[in-house]
């Protein structure tokens, strides 16, 4: 049809509707009163895995999850052998196969795949807790005989974990606790409502490392969350990096509309980041989207906002049976 931008759509009407609870929203897909939902729990999501009838769809989102240092919050932090350490005492896969499956990847840097200045081959910290050990024995960190936690000196090797009080940062934040346990190194994981780390945790800057998502719009331009300017609360910028020639390739990206030139920028960024280690990137989450698999032809690439999986909706169909009738 002409008055439509791609063509007209297979599907004629799209109707939307809204439950109270999760809980209710699943009822609503079992019993076939609805074709589309967005969200499982945990309990559920197996049920729909193992169940033929459905096709589950994991675009990715335009977002990553990293534990964020404050080496302004926690003196040891500054030293360049505990932040190393610890991100050779971080098994990323392991985490993310245990808890997530398909529903997330491994990520090392914060710059995306599929966006531009994406570095394939950046070097980065393999997990090897035999090397994390030695890094802190180097550095004065030892295990006395029957202690589970390193100390120098009086200072025992424990921090402080900030997460949103939510499911997924809790499982995830016990299981880099398990880890870096492993090596010595105590976590204490503080939960805080969401409205309470906006207005006085990140105010205030008052942690020692906070797990947290940031998320991009459109143009994965960094400078909400790494240049300099925005260390300070509201600034975005959660390990206060601060680093002028950091600075100066934000900036230059920014001011340029060359794509080679911005790829150029952001990989020598990403070169500084990883150096310097102000975070460990951990892994970039997937959207979750279910459907009956009459509904065919559901194509999602990256979801930035949820309306997104909707973008090529013209192309989606219910499949349908050929019948052949025989009449008298």
């Amino acid at each position: 049809h002409n008055s439509y931008h791609r063509g007209s759509p297979n599907i004629d009407k799209l109707n939307f509707k809204f439950y109270p609870s999760v809980g209710a929203g699943v009822e609503a897909l079992r019993n076939g009163n609805i074709e589309g939902l967005s969200t499982l729990p945990e309990e559920a999501y197996e049920d729909f895995v193992q169940n033929g009838g459905y096709s589950i769809h994991y675009p990715t989102q335009h977002q990553y999850t990293a534990i964020f240092f404050n080496e302004n919050h926690a003196e040891s932090l500054k030293t360049d052998a505990v932040r190393t350490a610890l991100a050779h005492a971080t098994d990323k896969e392991l985490l993310i196969s245990s808890i997530f499956g398909e529903r997330a990847q491994s990520v090392d840097s914060f710059i995306l795949p599929g966006s531009i200045g994406y570095p394939p081959d950046l070097e980065t910290n393999t997990f090897d807790p035999a090397l994390a050990s030695a890094l802190l024995e180097e550095a004065g960190w030892t295990l006395d005989e029957g202690s589970t936690v390193r100390r120098n000196g009086d200072e025992a090797l424990r921090f402080e974990l900030v997460i949103i009080d939510s499911p997924e940062l809790s499982v995830v934040a016990d299981a880099l606790a398990a880890q870096w346990l492993a090596i010595g190194v105590d976590l204490y994981i503080r939960p805080v409502e969401f409205s309470f780390l906006a207005s006085d945790v990140l105010r205030d800057r008052s942690y020692d490392m906070l797990l947290s998502g940031e998320q991009y719009g459109i143009d994965p331009d960094p400078f909400a969350f790494w240049h300099s300017s925005q260390a300070e609360y509201p600034g975005l910028n959660l390990s206060g990096f601060r680093n002028r020639s950091a600075d100066d390739l934000i900036d230059a990206a920014r001011s340029t509309s060359d794509a080679s030139a911005r790829r150029e920028n952001y990989i020598e960024l990403q070169d500084i980041v990883a150096e310097e280690l102000p975070a460990i990137f951990l892994y970039q989450p997937s959207y979750f989207y279910i459907t009956p698999r009459k509904i065919q032809g559901i194509s999602l690439g990256t979801v930035i906002v949820p309306a997104d999986r909707f973008s090529l909706i013209e192309k989606w169909y219910i499949k349908t049976r050929r019948v052949i009738s025989r009449t008298d």
